[in-house]
């Protein structure tokens, strides 16, 4: 299956602790899984050494302003979604 995981708002604290656990335990769940991991631009450091079945892209777009959001959430990560053929977002 393919995942997406939309990390993209979680810059500090709790979220990103969150997101760094749950990445942590995916060798548990197995390597036929593929990941597609979206992150803010300033976060993106805060990832290395991720799994080989994980991929990670970023946005600058959808951390501008709550519009910037909103058409990110209900536009580009639509056609994202399609064009990488997710079975599934978590987000």
């Amino acid at each position: 299956m393919r995942f997406v995981v939309n990390a993209i708002y979680a810059k500090m604290g709790v979220a990103l602790t969150y997101v760094h656990n749950f990445l942590g335990q995916l060798d548990r769940v197995g390597t036929e899984h593929r990941y597609l991991l979206l992150l803010d631009r300033s976060t993106i450091a805060d990832f290395k050494d991720l799994p080989p079945n994980v991929e990670t892209t970023t946005s600058d777009f959808a951390c501008r302003s709550i519009a910037h959001r909103l058409v990110w959430d209900q536009t580009a990560l639509r056609r994202l979604l399609e064009r990488w053929r997710a079975d599934a977002l978590f987000s």
